[in-house]
């Protein structure tokens, strides 16, 4: 229930891609979560794997295949040496996209609540 209301004011899209920054949208937000050594993880997402980037001042969002974004994130499951468990809560998915999102949850042993 607070998150449902937190969502419309608060969540405003991917942060804008830098300069070096090996990931960007959803793989940055894993790759900063894996940083901090987590047991577990909780995704907050419309279930649109996308990444927003900013070429001569226009901003795009190209998306990420599911099954790249799998990889990098059992890359990032590797390089910390753990098992993490991911639970994703969705909102507004996309069939596809939710679909995508249960598989997250399912590979990485987690749950997927959708509202």
């Amino acid at each position: 229930e607070a998150v449902a209301k937190w969502v419309p004011d608060n969540l405003k899209g991917n942060p804008i891609a830098q300069p070096g920054d090996p990931y960007f949208g959803h793989e940055a937000g894993f790759s900063s979560a894996f940083a901090l050594q987590p047991d577990v993880i909780f995704l907050l997402t419309d279930g649109q794997l996308n990444r927003r980037t900013v070429v001569g001042g226009k901003v795009s969002y190209p998306e990420i295949p599911y099954t790249d974004f799998l990889r990098s994130i059992r890359a990032m499951q590797r390089r910390a040496g753990t098992h993490v468990r991911i639970h994703v809560i969705g909102f507004e998915m996309e069939k596809a996209d939710a679909e995508n999102m249960r598989r997250l949850a399912s590979a990485f042993g987690g749950q997927i609540r959708e509202f």
